[in-house]
């Protein structure tokens, strides 16, 4: 950092590249069975990606890469703020917009986003960022994909939602039905509606 004086974008990457050879470290441990050495690299990195994050100068990159490493370590509270955090980002960057590629990766943050607060059980916000993204493009299969499975796993809390997540998965497999070859999609609504139906 000394060194780098105020390129943040240089210092930035050169720490992310530090984080990647912690990552490969704690798989090696795991792939090994080495469950103690395994544990230790990975308290060491997720103080590492504490100390990354916290740094001031953050680009859309950097931000990706924490939010994706905090998602794989099954970290998911954290995972979801720093992808809010890339949203914030990019709304704040008019050129951000320009590009199709760029509003595509944008639509995909948001989905991964809604992922992460399934999975730390805010449904309710979950929700909400799906059917934003469904009307914004109705056809989205991932966001038709994720009400179901957002909706499904609500059901473990609110037995009310089972119903509607049946519904849900019934809808989408009709729409998937006629494809060919149908897609993985089909398959798991499928099961998404009898697992739902069955706890109805």
């Amino acid at each position: 950092e000394r060194q780098g004086g105020g390129d943040t974008t240089r210092i930035t990457q050169v720490l992310v590249g530090l984080g990647r050879g912690l990552e490969q470290q704690l798989r090696q441990h795991q792939a090994a069975g080495r469950s103690d050495e395994a544990e230790s690299v990975r308290k060491s990195y997720e103080t590492f990606l504490e100390k990354l994050g916290s740094r001031a100068q953050q680009n859309f990159g950097s931000l990706q890469y924490l939010a994706e490493s905090y998602f794989a370590m099954g970290i998911y509270d954290k995972a979801g703020e720093t992808f809010e955090r890339m949203i914030q980002f990019a709304k704040a960057d008019p050129s951000f917009a320009e590009t199709k590629a760029a509003q595509s990766e944008l639509q995909r943050v948001r989905l991964r986003r809604a992922t992460s607060l399934r999975l730390t059980g805010k449904y309710e916000l979950a929700l909400e960022e799906v059917d934003t993204l469904l009307k914004e493009n109705e056809r989205l299969l991932a966001a038709v994909m994720e009400k179901g499975r957002v909706l499904q796993d609500w059901g473990g809390q609110s037995s009310a939602k089972w119903a509607d997540a049946a519904k849900q998965w019934d809808q989408t497999s009709r729409k998937l039905q006629n494809m060919s070859p149908r897609p993985a999609e089909y398959f798991e609504a499928r099961y998404g509606l009898a697992f739902c139906l069955a706890r109805t």
